[in-house]
């Protein structure tokens, strides 16, 4: 059968479990998304849609014969109104498959619930969708004193304060966060029968899981101190749930360089090395900050960054990407008992060196994204090494160079090829540029494999030994320009 320039159509009926007494009401949208099976794992990409009308029915047009679609109604969690919220509604995919995000995932493709259709087969299609109806699970965060939490409302809702719950599925699909209502209320629609956990954050206090456990969920989590929550069936609330918050403690300081819109972030340091941003807060006319929410009796690393050629500073003296801890140049603190403030942690901001220049030939730039390396330089010996990975490096190696990568990105749509990079002063960089489909090129003529690409247990690698790669350097607030790089030969 010829079927090119054929279309096909699928048609059917949105239904739900409207409460005895009140009228169906139907979201806007039924979506068929476009199957793609090729590769590891299915995908969809295009996708056409259609209006529910006040019966339920809808009409997809145009759709591809040939082709295999997924079908669903979307239920977007944050928009939910008159016309959606009664009962609550999850998105819904034809074959039963429900989940809380607004959309189908190519993930979810993979699920048995989700079955595809073929608007080409013969005979009239008609796929008809029963919406899932979410169970609810609630409850309110209360204070140390296991009173309500109470914040100032804006707009309904505490947004300004960033006290918030957030619901984590047991399944591994992605959390859902709400801001609390102004009385300390949280309230989630969920799959039901499904396991949850939660956790609260509220300006102030320290991050805590209902259960007990209070900490970073990055932390490694005694066994027992996270209560989960199944959810009940579809249609029913799981109320009194409740989270009580932990008293904190407190790291302050002053800021200097920076502008009003610096920022100061205090991150949990792990056992392993790690770490994680967990509390950040602005500062005042003066550059004064106070870090609120701490763990009493955890270590932490403070870092202020700043928009312009500011460059993100540690407390200690490190200047630019994250290390991976330890680091002689990052100071480590220990945050003080429940109430006490630990002061004095001053930061001074440093001015980066700015490294500018253009890549050639422009013919490559507008088709193609680039990105720009400045990976620092150091001797050893003889040799010069330079570290080849973004990635933090392992740990206890850092401190080995004094600067980390820094990399900007030329976009296709580029006219120019400029770029600019800001990075610690005083320090030694190569400039590699990275063309996809062409050889690395570096800064002086040189073409070869930077091993920036491939990621190894060994970030550094000895630089090759070629006249035609150029250095650079130079002192904070300093601008170094003309460090022109012209694209390799294709690979």
């Amino acid at each position: 059968m010829n079927t090119v320039g054929r279309t096909a159509e699928i048609s059917g009926t949105v239904t739900q479990s409207a409460p005895d007494g009140e009228p169906e009401r139907f979201p806007h949208l039924v979506v068929a998304a476009q199957i793609d099976p090729s590769g590891k794992a299915p995908v969809w990409r295009k996708h056409r849609w259609s209006q529910i009308d006040k019966q339920g029915v809808y009409r997809i047009k145009e759709l591809d014969p040939e082709c295999e679609y997924a079908l669903w109604v979307g239920i977007d969690p944050w928009r939910h109104s008159e016309e959606v919220d009664a009962p609550a509604l999850l998105t819904t995919a034809h074959g039963g498959f429900a989940t809380t995000s607004d959309a189908l995932s190519d993930g979810d493709l993979l699920n048995p619930k989700v079955s595809w259709v073929r608007p080409g087969d013969p005979g009239e299609v008609r796929v008809d969708i029963p919406l899932v109806t979410g169970a609810r699970i609630s409850g309110r965060v209360l204070f140390v004193d296991g009173t309500p939490v109470t914040l100032e409302p804006h707009g309904g809702f505490a947004y300004h304060t960033r006290g918030s719950v957030t619901c984590v599925p047991e399944d591994g699909s992605d959390p859902i966060e709400h801001y609390l209502e102004a009385d300390g209320k949280f309230s989630f629609v969920v799959i039901p029968g499904a396991t949850y956990s939660f956790y609260a954050q509220v300006w102030g206090y320290p991050m805590v899981w209902r259960g007990g456990w209070v900490g970073p969920k990055s932390g490694v989590v005694p066994q027992g101190k996270i209560a989960t929550i199944t959810a009940p069936e579809g249609g029913q609330t799981r109320d009194g749930e409740d989270i009580t918050l932990v008293a904190g403690s407190s790291i302050s300081g002053v800021i200097s360089g920076g502008d009003s819109k610096t920022w100061v972030r205090a991150c949990a340091v792990y056992e392993d090395g790690g770490f994680e941003g967990v509390v950040e807060t602005g500062v005042d006319e003066s550059g004064a900050y106070i870090l609120t929410g701490l763990i009493p009796g955890q270590t932490y690393i403070v870092r202020a960054s700043c928009s312009g050629n500011w460059l993100t500073t540690w407390y200690g003296g490190y200047m630019g990407r994250s290390p991976r801890l330890p680091n002689d140049k990052v100071i480590q603190l220990v945050a003080p008992g429940v109430g006490e403030c630990l002061e004095g942690i001053d930061v001074t901001l440093q001015r980066a060196l700015t490294i500018v220049g253009t890549v050639y030939p422009p013919r490559i730039v507008k088709k193609t994204d680039v990105r720009l390396i400045a990976c620092p330089v150091e001797k050893r010996g003889e040799q010069l090494y330079y570290r080849a990975l973004l990635e933090e490096a392992p740990a206890g190696s850092p401190h080995q160079f004094p600067g980390g990568c820094a990399n900007s990105r030329i976009y296709a749509s580029s006219e120019s090829g400029q770029y600019l990079l800001d990075v610690p002063p005083d320090v030694t960089y190569v400039v590699i540029a990275l063309a996809e489909d062409y050889e690395d090129a570096w800064h002086g003529g040189y073409s070869g494999d930077s091993g920036i690409r491939v990621s190894t247990e060994e970030p550094y690698r000895p630089m090759p030994d070629s006249e035609l790669i150029t250095l650079v350097t130079g002192g904070s607030g300093s601008t170094v320009d003309n460090i022109d790089i012209h694209l390799g030969s294709k690979k």
